[in-house]
């Protein structure tokens, strides 16, 4: 092909290879210690049409909360993050911060530093404007793991592992109990939603 293409005073140019992107570090504002740096991730039962988003504490390992429901949104994750932050009594400091005015800061010099740091993959529901929305009214910074990199998707692999473990019973329900499992959720979410909400008032 080449000789080819010499004879014919023609090159043949190979595509350049695509690099990925660099790691992005772990921000220096954040301190190694349980309640700074949670993850999440979201695990499908394809057999029930239904999804279980699960969160983590990343040094404690403490599990934080799950919802399950057939839905799969910006909803759910609102849902499931507002149960654990009054869980874990931080929702009472996310609304005294909202209602100072001030917005967060990622300067590691500076007092208005995020609440959380809260790790996932580049899932919709987690890279939805809604979502985005949320965490910043609540004062969460976000960090994303890079597509296609399984090295950077290791935690959320075990926290989808352990997802596995906790809620397996959940494929031996009937199907009339996973609807009203839904629906129960649903209920959570939409009293959730509306204190999620507060911060923005």
């Amino acid at each position: 092909m080449r000789r080819v293409l010499a004879r014919r005073e023609l090159v043949f140019h190979p595509a350049k290879r695509t690099t990925r992107s660099e790691k992005r570090p772990i921000p220096e504002w954040i301190e190694q210690v349980p309640n700074r740096i949670w993850i999440y991730d979201t695990t499908h039962w394809s057999r029930l049409d239904a999804a279980t988003t699960a969160i983590n504490d990343v040094v404690s390992k403490k599990w934080l909360g799950e919802i399950t429901s057939h839905d799969e949104t910006s909803i759910q994750v609102q849902a499931v993050f507002t149960r654990a932050l009054h869980d874990e009594g931080l929702l009472d400091q996310i609304e005294e911060l909202a209602a100072s005015g001030e917005t967060m800061s990622l300067d590691p010099d500076d007092d208005r530093l995020p609440v959380l740091l809260v790790m996932s993959d580049n899932g919709p529901q987690m890279t939805s404007g809604s979502t985005r929305e949320f965490m910043a009214l609540c004062w969460l910074a976000t960090h994303y793991g890079r597509p296609g990199t399984p090295t950077d998707q290791a935690q959320m692999a075990l926290l989808r592992w352990s997802i596995g473990g906790r809620v397996a019973p959940v494929w031996r329900l009937p199907c009339g109990q996973i609807a009203a499992l839904s629906s129960s959720n649903a209920a959570a979410t939409r009293r959730c939603s509306g204190r999620a909400s507060t911060p923005s008032s």
